[in-house]
């Protein structure tokens, strides 16, 4: 695929250089600075970019812009300082040396082509860019597995080699929940970025032109309930099926369309509101440090009157009428108590609190 092989040279241009014109321990200094700067760009590009979202400076490009910019930005400094400050060397043998120097080499590369990755996957792109379908077999909503196996009805995942975008991920979210710990670890909303960013994509592939980001104050989660009794699957007409130690939730929602850039909401240009189920993700966390959230999407739009739900696969677009509740239906983990549903998230800014189950929540509660 296009997008690997361009990865591959970058990642093979990077390293050679670096070999070849620094030592082992210029090299090191270089794998940790990027590092550090991967960890700095996670840890703070998501409050600059709500703050853009909330005066309505934001555009598609600015998710990236803000991660890569502080990415780029913080790697030129410390490198600057190391420079500045470190001004001897330590000598190595040759065969040391060189062995060295590239293995730390090909750790920068990595990372510095898996940031790049990453803030390409963040882009308003289509699902599949430049040959690359993290899931190109999504299944039909009613595969012959429970409702709730995730795997089953995304199908199989497929990484981009040479896995950048892994590394820094996987790195960064263990940090985050240790020596790099801010105020909330990046694991409790995002165990899966970048599973996340591409359903969030998947819209564009079924409606371009289509808005991917909503302002953090466009969804409003208006009620919770649990459902105890036999739910209809409308397309099969059949009781549906999950696993024997979860229960379904309702959630009603609320989109807040907007219209400005002071109140931008996630309405598009033409003022509809177009989502997929992939769209929401609701999350539940253990408030200990470091702990990785977990995250369910809906099984698709529930009529309560009558217990039926529309079951919804994952790129199957739909336009309510202009503030018209949203009933959600979701399969969730039976023990409420160590997993609570905390959020639920739509369009990946728009967050809102989950009210007590049974409970309605009371208006204005962003």
């Amino acid at each position: 695929m296009i997008a690997s092989l361009i990865l591959c040279v970058m990642v093979g241009v990077l390293t050679f250089y670096q070999v070849f014109k620094q030592g082992l321990f210029s090299t090191t200094i270089m794998a940790v600075w990027t590092l550090v700067a991967a960890m700095i760009a996670f840890n703070y590009y998501g409050v600059l970019h709500e703050l853009l979202l909330k005066y309505g400076l934001a555009g598609y490009p600015t998710e990236t812009a803000t991660l890569l910019g502080l990415f780029i930005i913080t790697l030129l400094i410390l490198r600057l300082l190391s420079d500045q400050f470190i001004k001897g060397n330590m000598k190595f043998t040759m065969l040391i040396d060189r062995i060295g120097s590239a293995g730390m080499s090909l750790l920068s590369s990595l990372i510095m082509t898996g940031m790049i990755a990453i803030g390409f996957q963040m882009l308003p792109l289509p699902a599949k860019i430049l040959g690359y379908d993290k899931y190109p077999n999504i299944a039909p909503s009613n595969v012959d597995q429970n409702l709730s196996d995730f795997n089953a009805k995304l199908g199989s995942e497929k990484r981009l080699f040479p896995y950048g975008d892994s590394l820094v991920f996987t790195l960064v979210k263990q940090a985050s929940g240790s020596t790099f710990a801010g105020s909330a670890p990046l694991g409790r909303f995002h165990p899966d970025l970048l599973q996340e960013l591409y359903m969030n994509r998947l819209l564009l592939s079924k409606e371009s032109g289509s808005r991917v980001e909503a302002a953090p104050t466009a969804l409003r989660v208006k009620s919770a309930r649990l459902i105890e009794s036999t739910v209809v699957d409308a397309q099969q007409s059949r009781n549906i099926s999950i696993n024997a130690d979860e229960v379904l939730i309702e959630v009603t929602v609320e989109i807040i369309p907007g219209g400005d850039k002071k109140n931008p909401g996630a309405s598009d240009v033409d003022r509809k509101i177009r989502y997929l189920m992939g769209n929401f993700r609701m999350i539940s966390y253990d408030l200990e440090e470091g702990k990785t959230g977990y995250v369910r999407y809906p099984l698709g739009i529930f009529n309560s009157a009558v217990n039926i739900v529309d079951l919804s696969n994952f790129d199957e677009i739909y336009i309510p009428a202009i503030m018209e509740e949203t009933k959600l239906l979701f399969a969730w983990p039976g023990d409420l108590k160590t997993y609570p549903p905390q959020y639920l998230e739509f369009k990946r800014w728009a967050r809102d609190k989950m009210p007590t189950l049974n409970q309605t929540q009371p208006s204005g509660s962003n």
